[in-house]
């Protein structure tokens, strides 16, 4: 993910240089790097680009990676642990991870020169965990003991839905931030987050002369 940022960075970098040789029948266009918190103790990093046109319809992608539990966790999962002298250290809770490609459209709503809601939908290309929970007898020893789970996990993917919701403000004509809703319908994992984003491009803010 760090590359990512670093490449962000740059090209956002080399947009703002050439952001005033934009053509006009593009308002705006602008990368974002970004994350937050999702559902089932979730985070998340996006990063992705948008195009908003003069007819004020909306054209992005965006790459979203996921860390969470998984939704199908049993109600009555204890994971083992290991003690330590008298210390015990639990094993980590199963989770998993997923990549989601997103392709999406929308409609952009203006409420004055640095600040917009974008309103989007489309498609979301999935891959990632599948966890099954097999139940088992608890076994211990004299510094272990086992989960009442055995966990199985396997490779899945899948196409899907998601629809975003975001307000951005660029608070200079090249660099601005945002916060936003969405929602990764999918076969791997459904999750619902809350995204802050950095973003930077052509903003198309500055006061007409």
């Amino acid at each position: 993910m760090k590359y990512l940022i670093v490449v962000a960075i740059f090209v956002v970098s080399v947009i703002s240089v050439n952001g005033q040789n934009t053509p006009e029948h593009l308002p705006k266009y602008y990368l974002h790097i970004g994350g937050g918190p999702s559902i089932h103790n979730g985070a998340f990093a996006d990063f992705g680009g948008t195009t908003i046109f003069q007819n004020k319809w909306i054209a992005s992608v965006s790459y979203q990676n996921f860390d969470m539990n998984a939704s199908n966790l049993p109600a009555d999962y204890q994971e083992g642990y290991t003690t330590v002298l008298i210390f015990p250290f639990s094993d980590e809770m199963p989770s998993i991870t997923m990549t989601s490609v997103n392709l999406m459209t929308g409609r952009y709503f203006p409420l004055g020169r640095k600040t917009w809601i974008t309103a989007q939908g489309g498609l979301a290309l999935t891959r990632g965990d599948k966890l099954t929970f097999t139940r088992q007898p608890v076994e211990s020893n004299s510094w272990y003991v086992s989960s009442n789970y055995d966990v199985h996990k396997e490779s899945a993917s899948g196409a899907g839905a998601i629809i975003q919701a975001d307000f951005i403000w660029a608070f200079v004509p090249y660099v601005g931030i945002g916060a936003g809703v969405f929602a990764n319908m999918n076969s791997v994992q459904s999750t619902v987050g809350l995204q802050f984003k950095l973003v930077g491009g052509w903003m198309n803010s500055k006061r007409e002369k």
